[in-house]
């Protein structure tokens, strides 16, 4: 329900969040990019191993931003409070998945060191 809500206001709203982008866009997905990488390295220097690291990561990463348009739009009925979590929902996606390609990632291995003759 929450996702379908989310989903027709960004949709009603497309030209306004284009729009709103150039301004808010930027802290934005820093804004996530920040907490999966920050979710991912405290939880790793916590002694987690690789994969609930991750999901630690998402965890942070993927806040609850449908709850937040909720809000805005329902509760609040404030369009300009609702932006930057509409904007949110659209970019988290792409950071989080970009975010997993890297983690996913083979690792190279190290070229075998030659012995001086």
């Amino acid at each position: 329900m929450l996702a379908a809500f989310a989903l027709i206001a960004i949709a009603k709203e497309w030209s306004a969040l284009r729009e709103s982008f150039a301004s808010i866009g930027p802290a934005v997905v820093a804004f996530n990019l920040l907490s999966l990488l920050a979710g991912y390295h405290v939880s790793r220097a916590s002694g987690l191993d690789k994969s609930l690291a991750t999901a630690v990561a998402f965890e942070i990463g993927i806040h609850n931003s449908t709850l937040s348009l909720y809000i805005a739009l329902s509760v609040l009925d404030n369009f300009q409070l609702a932006l930057p979590s509409a904007i949110y929902s659209v970019s988290m996606y792409l950071t989080a998945a970009l975010f997993g390609l890297l983690l996913l990632r083979p690792r190279r291995a190290a070229a075998p060191h030659r012995a001086s003759a």
